[in-house]
């Protein structure tokens, strides 16, 4: 794809096949396109020339948008409800299955503890924790995380690392 902004071209043709079930990393100075091109995997953008296909369908930005999820660097941004176990739980059925998985990933996380809490009473790595766990339960195929662990410290990285794994166990393709 390509992308081009007034007189500026951000991308010029870039091309790329991801696996399920694999993590990408996008590297690059600042203004590079990376985040452009998260936008646009996800449909948030839409390329000024190019396409993307998803098993061979050639994809719209609608199509992009049902199966692709863009977790931005500022988390709270992407937060609804009134505590952490609400926005896991938000467009999910709450069947006892469910609510087992939730307890789990976040008693594994950290986070058990801060279940009732606002996600913006959270700490910087707590809510990216939170955006990789609703990621962790959203059905889409695509993950992309734009600098995850830009205002974390050392140890917050690491829980992060621990989620994108998970996301990669569940056949998630993970771009960052």
């Amino acid at each position: 794809v390509t992308k081009v902004y007034g007189k500026q071209t951000v991308l010029s043709c870039v091309s790329a096949t991801l696996e399920a079930g694999r993590i990408y990393g996008l590297v690059g100075i600042n203004g590079s396109g990376k985040t452009t091109m998260g936008k646009i995997i996800a449909g948030l953008l839409c390329p000024s020339a190019g396409d993307i296909f998803m098993d061979g369908k050639k994809m719209k930005s609608r199509d992009l948008q049902k199966n692709a999820l863009f977790v931005m660097q500022e988390s709270e941004f992407q937060f609804y409800t009134n505590s952490v176990m609400n926005e896991l739980r938000y467009g999910h059925k709450d069947t006892p299955g469910f609510q087992e998985d939730v307890e789990r990933l976040l008693k594994k996380v950290g986070m058990w503890e801060c279940r009732n809490r606002h996600p913006f009473a959270l700490s910087g790595g707590q809510m990216q924790k939170l955006s990789l766990m609703i990621a962790y339960f959203s059905p889409k195929r695509i993950v992309i995380l734009d600098e995850p662990t830009a205002v974390l410290t050392d140890e917050e990285a690491q829980g992060l690392f621990k989620i994108i794994e998970k996301l990669k166990q569940k056949n998630k393709s993970v771009i960052f």
